[in-house]
Protein backbone atom coordinates (compact mmCIF):
# COMPACT_ATOMS: atom_id res chain seq x y z
CA UNK A 1 0.00 0.00 0.00
CA UNK A 2 1.24 3.10 -1.08
CA UNK A 3 0.43 6.66 0.55
CA UNK A 4 1.11 10.01 -0.73
CA UNK A 5 2.46 13.07 0.58
CA UNK A 6 1.78 16.67 0.24
CA UNK A 7 4.33 19.68 1.63
CA UNK A 8 3.04 22.76 2.56
CA UNK A 9 3.86 25.56 -0.11
CA UNK A 10 3.08 29.25 0.15
CA UNK A 11 1.44 28.79 3.53
CA UNK A 12 4.71 27.84 4.88
CA UNK A 13 4.95 31.67 5.82
CA UNK A 14 1.56 32.19 7.12
CA UNK A 15 2.19 28.76 9.60
CA UNK A 16 5.77 29.83 10.60
CA UNK A 17 6.37 26.06 10.26
CA UNK A 18 8.15 23.36 8.21
CA UNK A 19 6.57 20.58 6.51
CA UNK A 20 8.07 17.14 5.76
CA UNK A 21 7.22 15.24 2.69
CA UNK A 22 8.62 11.16 2.36
CA UNK A 23 8.95 8.01 4.36
CA UNK A 24 12.40 9.49 6.25
CA UNK A 25 13.27 13.16 5.57
CA UNK A 26 13.62 15.00 9.28
CA UNK A 27 13.83 18.95 9.19
CA UNK A 28 13.39 21.22 11.70
CA UNK A 29 12.05 24.91 11.65
CA UNK A 30 14.45 26.74 10.11
CA UNK A 31 15.93 24.21 7.88
CA UNK A 32 18.63 22.37 9.68
CA UNK A 33 18.86 18.31 8.83
CA UNK A 34 19.34 15.59 11.56
CA UNK A 35 18.67 17.41 14.61
CA UNK A 36 21.08 16.93 17.57
CA UNK A 37 19.05 13.49 19.83
CA UNK A 38 19.77 15.35 22.70
CA UNK A 39 19.71 19.47 21.77
CA UNK A 40 17.90 20.26 24.58
CA UNK A 41 18.61 21.02 28.46
CA UNK A 42 18.89 19.02 31.58
CA UNK A 43 17.30 18.83 35.03
CA UNK A 44 18.84 17.61 37.83
CA UNK A 45 16.96 16.13 40.30
CA UNK A 46 17.97 14.99 44.04
CA UNK A 47 15.93 12.31 45.11
CA UNK A 48 15.15 11.53 48.77
CA UNK A 49 15.43 8.04 49.38
CA UNK A 50 18.56 5.53 49.95
CA UNK A 51 17.34 2.90 48.21
CA UNK A 52 17.43 0.61 51.66
CA UNK A 53 14.46 -1.04 50.39
CA UNK A 54 15.53 -2.06 46.78
CA UNK A 55 15.25 -5.55 46.08
CA UNK A 56 15.37 -5.57 42.66
CA UNK A 57 18.92 -6.19 40.12
CA UNK A 58 21.55 -3.69 40.61
CA UNK A 59 22.45 -0.79 38.01
CA UNK A 60 25.65 -1.57 36.07
CA UNK A 61 28.74 -0.81 37.36
CA UNK A 62 29.60 3.10 37.76
CA UNK A 63 26.11 4.71 37.14
CA UNK A 64 25.04 6.59 40.27
CA UNK A 65 22.05 8.25 38.49
CA UNK A 66 19.41 8.13 36.18
CA UNK A 67 19.15 10.54 32.87
CA UNK A 68 15.82 10.03 31.16
CA UNK A 69 15.24 11.35 27.86
CA UNK A 70 11.63 13.35 27.52
CA UNK A 71 10.09 15.40 24.95
CA UNK A 72 7.39 17.72 24.95
CA UNK A 73 3.76 15.92 25.03
CA UNK A 74 0.70 17.49 27.17
CA UNK A 75 -0.07 15.45 30.48
CA UNK A 76 3.28 12.80 29.62
CA UNK A 77 6.02 15.21 29.71
CA UNK A 78 6.50 18.37 29.61
CA UNK A 79 7.25 21.75 31.46
CA UNK A 80 5.05 23.95 33.35
CA UNK A 81 4.78 27.23 32.36
CA UNK A 82 4.36 28.53 36.07
CA UNK A 83 6.84 26.86 37.93
CA UNK A 84 9.05 25.79 35.15
CA UNK A 85 8.68 22.21 36.56
CA UNK A 86 9.19 19.04 34.17
CA UNK A 87 5.75 17.08 34.89
CA UNK A 88 3.12 14.26 33.70
CA UNK A 89 2.88 10.56 33.39
CA UNK A 90 6.16 9.75 31.98
CA UNK A 91 8.55 12.06 34.17
CA UNK A 92 6.36 10.74 37.36
CA UNK A 93 6.99 7.32 36.39
CA UNK A 94 10.95 7.85 36.02
CA UNK A 95 11.08 9.88 39.53
CA UNK A 96 9.59 6.94 40.80
CA UNK A 97 11.69 4.19 39.65
CA UNK A 98 14.96 6.43 40.91
CA UNK A 99 13.03 7.06 44.15
CA UNK A 100 13.01 2.84 44.17
CA UNK A 101 16.52 2.22 43.44
CA UNK A 102 17.41 5.55 45.70
CA UNK A 103 19.27 7.59 42.88
CA UNK A 104 19.37 11.07 41.39
CA UNK A 105 17.23 11.97 38.02
CA UNK A 106 18.32 13.92 35.51
CA UNK A 107 15.78 15.20 32.81
CA UNK A 108 17.41 15.22 29.71
CA UNK A 109 15.46 17.12 27.13
CA UNK A 110 15.08 16.07 23.30
CA UNK A 111 12.69 15.68 20.33
CA UNK A 112 10.03 12.68 19.27
CA UNK A 113 12.06 12.41 15.99
CA UNK A 114 15.39 11.80 17.50
CA UNK A 115 14.35 10.51 20.94
CA UNK A 116 15.37 6.99 20.77
CA UNK A 117 18.52 7.53 18.77
CA UNK A 118 19.15 9.64 21.67
CA UNK A 119 19.79 6.68 23.84
CA UNK A 120 22.25 4.75 21.53
CA UNK A 121 23.88 8.46 21.50
CA UNK A 122 24.60 8.32 25.00
CA UNK A 123 22.54 11.20 26.16
CA UNK A 124 20.51 9.63 28.10
CA UNK A 125 19.23 6.08 30.14
CA UNK A 126 16.10 5.53 29.36
CA UNK A 127 12.92 7.22 27.95
CA UNK A 128 9.13 5.62 27.78
CA UNK A 129 8.23 6.10 24.52
CA UNK A 130 4.77 4.36 21.99
CA UNK A 131 6.39 1.15 20.52
CA UNK A 132 6.80 1.31 16.87
CA UNK A 133 8.45 -0.97 14.52
CA UNK A 134 11.51 1.25 13.34
CA UNK A 135 11.91 1.92 17.17
CA UNK A 136 12.26 -1.59 18.60
CA UNK A 137 15.30 -1.94 16.26
CA UNK A 138 17.10 0.90 17.65
CA UNK A 139 16.60 0.45 21.63
CA UNK A 140 15.68 -2.60 23.96
CA UNK A 141 12.01 -2.34 25.22
CA UNK A 142 10.73 -3.64 28.69
CA UNK A 143 7.31 -5.34 28.81
CA UNK A 144 4.40 -3.28 27.89
CA UNK A 145 2.97 -0.71 30.23
CA UNK A 146 -0.18 1.34 28.56
CA UNK A 147 -2.13 1.35 25.56
CA UNK A 148 -3.98 4.04 24.10
CA UNK A 149 -6.60 4.44 21.41
CA UNK A 150 -5.56 6.30 18.05
CA UNK A 151 -8.33 9.13 16.39
CA UNK A 152 -8.70 11.92 14.37
CA UNK A 153 -9.22 15.78 15.26
CA UNK A 154 -11.41 17.37 13.01
CA UNK A 155 -12.85 20.46 12.35
CA UNK A 156 -15.80 21.81 14.49
CA UNK A 157 -19.24 20.03 12.90
CA UNK A 158 -17.04 17.33 10.37
CA UNK A 159 -17.60 14.37 12.47
CA UNK A 160 -20.60 13.34 11.18
CA UNK A 161 -19.00 13.63 7.80
CA UNK A 162 -15.06 12.21 8.32
CA UNK A 163 -16.30 10.25 11.53
CA UNK A 164 -13.74 7.30 11.40
CA UNK A 165 -10.70 6.10 9.35
CA UNK A 166 -12.56 4.62 5.82
CA UNK A 167 -13.92 8.30 5.79
CA UNK A 168 -10.84 9.95 5.65
CA UNK A 169 -8.77 7.54 3.41
CA UNK A 170 -10.65 8.98 0.74
CA UNK A 171 -8.34 10.33 -2.60
CA UNK A 172 -8.70 14.10 -2.01
CA UNK A 173 -8.47 14.50 1.75
CA UNK A 174 -5.64 15.24 3.64
CA UNK A 175 -4.21 13.63 7.04
CA UNK A 176 -1.63 15.68 9.36
CA UNK A 177 0.45 14.16 11.86
CA UNK A 178 3.77 15.19 13.34
CA UNK A 179 6.99 13.96 11.56
CA UNK A 180 8.51 11.05 14.04
CA UNK A 181 6.05 10.19 15.72
CA UNK A 182 4.89 6.64 16.78
CA UNK A 183 1.35 8.05 14.88
CA UNK A 184 3.29 8.62 11.70
CA UNK A 185 4.69 5.34 11.49
CA UNK A 186 1.53 3.42 12.71
CA UNK A 187 -0.43 5.43 10.39
CA UNK A 188 1.45 5.60 7.15
CA UNK A 189 1.32 1.39 6.33
CA UNK A 190 -2.57 1.81 6.95
CA UNK A 191 -2.89 4.79 3.88
CA UNK A 192 -4.36 4.05 0.56
CA UNK A 193 -5.72 6.72 -0.89
CA UNK A 194 -5.48 9.88 1.29
CA UNK A 195 -2.42 12.08 1.57
CA UNK A 196 -0.22 12.71 4.79
CA UNK A 197 1.18 15.87 5.63
CA UNK A 198 4.23 15.66 8.01
CA UNK A 199 4.67 18.68 10.02
CA UNK A 200 7.59 18.67 12.49
CA UNK A 201 5.48 20.33 15.33
CA UNK A 202 1.86 19.94 16.73
CA UNK A 203 0.63 23.77 16.85
CA UNK A 204 1.50 23.56 13.24
CA UNK A 205 -0.43 20.37 12.40
CA UNK A 206 -3.11 22.01 14.22
CA UNK A 207 -3.00 25.13 12.26
CA UNK A 208 -3.43 23.34 9.04
CA UNK A 209 -6.46 21.60 9.76
CA UNK A 210 -8.23 24.61 10.95
CA UNK A 211 -6.96 26.24 7.95
CA UNK A 212 -8.19 23.75 5.63
CA UNK A 213 -4.87 22.84 4.59
CA UNK A 214 -5.46 18.90 6.41
CA UNK A 215 -8.80 17.12 6.61
CA UNK A 216 -7.65 15.67 10.18
CA UNK A 217 -5.29 15.64 12.57
CA UNK A 218 -3.94 11.51 13.50
CA UNK A 219 -3.22 10.97 17.64
CA UNK A 220 -3.39 9.48 20.94
CA UNK A 221 -7.05 10.25 21.94
CA UNK A 222 -5.98 12.16 25.03
CA UNK A 223 -3.32 13.71 23.73
CA UNK A 224 -5.60 15.47 20.77
CA UNK A 225 -8.19 16.34 23.51
CA UNK A 226 -5.55 18.53 25.43
CA UNK A 227 -3.95 19.65 22.40
CA UNK A 228 -6.81 21.25 20.29
CA UNK A 229 -8.42 23.18 23.52
CA UNK A 230 -8.50 26.90 22.45
CA UNK A 231 -8.73 25.25 18.32
CA UNK A 232 -12.15 24.98 16.65
CA UNK A 233 -11.61 21.04 16.42
CA UNK A 234 -12.92 18.38 17.89
CA UNK A 235 -12.08 14.47 17.86
CA UNK A 236 -14.19 11.62 16.85
CA UNK A 237 -15.66 8.52 18.55
CA UNK A 238 -13.85 5.77 16.72
CA UNK A 239 -10.88 4.61 16.73
CA UNK A 240 -7.98 3.21 14.35
CA UNK A 241 -5.51 1.47 16.28
CA UNK A 242 -3.67 1.14 19.69
CA UNK A 243 -1.04 2.90 21.05
CA UNK A 244 1.57 0.59 22.80
CA UNK A 245 3.76 2.37 25.23
CA UNK A 246 6.77 1.47 27.30
CA UNK A 247 9.87 2.27 28.68
CA UNK A 248 12.90 1.88 26.46
CA UNK A 249 16.96 1.42 26.52
CA UNK A 250 20.04 1.63 24.68
CA UNK A 251 20.46 -1.65 22.68
CA UNK A 252 22.42 -4.11 23.71
CA UNK A 253 22.34 -3.26 27.31
CA UNK A 254 20.95 -6.12 29.18
CA UNK A 255 21.92 -4.98 32.60
CA UNK A 256 20.21 -1.59 32.80
CA UNK A 257 17.05 -3.57 30.76
CA UNK A 258 17.10 -6.29 33.64
CA UNK A 259 16.45 -3.12 35.77
CA UNK A 260 14.28 -1.50 33.69
CA UNK A 261 12.18 -4.53 32.85
CA UNK A 262 11.69 -5.49 37.00
CA UNK A 263 10.46 -2.25 37.15
CA UNK A 264 8.03 -2.02 34.51
CA UNK A 265 6.72 -5.26 36.23
CA UNK A 266 6.70 -3.48 39.87
CA UNK A 267 4.78 -0.48 38.23
CA UNK A 268 2.11 -2.50 37.38
CA UNK A 269 2.31 -4.68 40.62
CA UNK A 270 1.97 -2.20 42.85
CA UNK A 271 -1.17 0.02 40.35
CA UNK A 272 1.17 3.08 39.97
CA UNK A 273 0.49 3.53 36.21
CA UNK A 274 -3.54 2.87 36.95
CA UNK A 275 -3.16 5.65 39.51
CA UNK A 276 -1.30 7.93 37.51
CA UNK A 277 -3.35 7.87 34.85
CA UNK A 278 -6.74 8.79 37.35
CA UNK A 279 -4.23 11.74 38.46
CA UNK A 280 -3.74 13.34 34.56
CA UNK A 281 -7.65 12.14 33.76
CA UNK A 282 -5.89 10.37 30.51
CA UNK A 283 -8.99 9.22 28.24
CA UNK A 284 -8.78 6.45 26.06
CA UNK A 285 -5.72 5.45 28.13
CA UNK A 286 -5.51 1.79 30.00
CA UNK A 287 -2.68 -0.14 31.62
CA UNK A 288 -1.24 -2.81 30.08
CA UNK A 289 -2.25 -6.40 31.36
Amino acid sequence: MTARYRPLSVSIALLGLTAIAGCGGQTTQGGSEDPDPGAGGTDVEEIDSDGADYEGPELPEGMDELRFGWAQLTDYSSRNPTNDEIEGLYVDVARDIAEDIGVDIVFSESTWPTIVLGLEADKYDFTFVGKTEERETQSDFTEDLLEADFTFAVREGETEELPDFDALDVEGNTIGVTTGSNTDEALTPLVENAEILRVQDVGGVLLAVQNGQADAMAGVRDYLLASIEGYPLETVDSAWGTSVQGITVPPGNDELLEVMSYQAERLKDEGVIEDLIEKYELIGVEASE
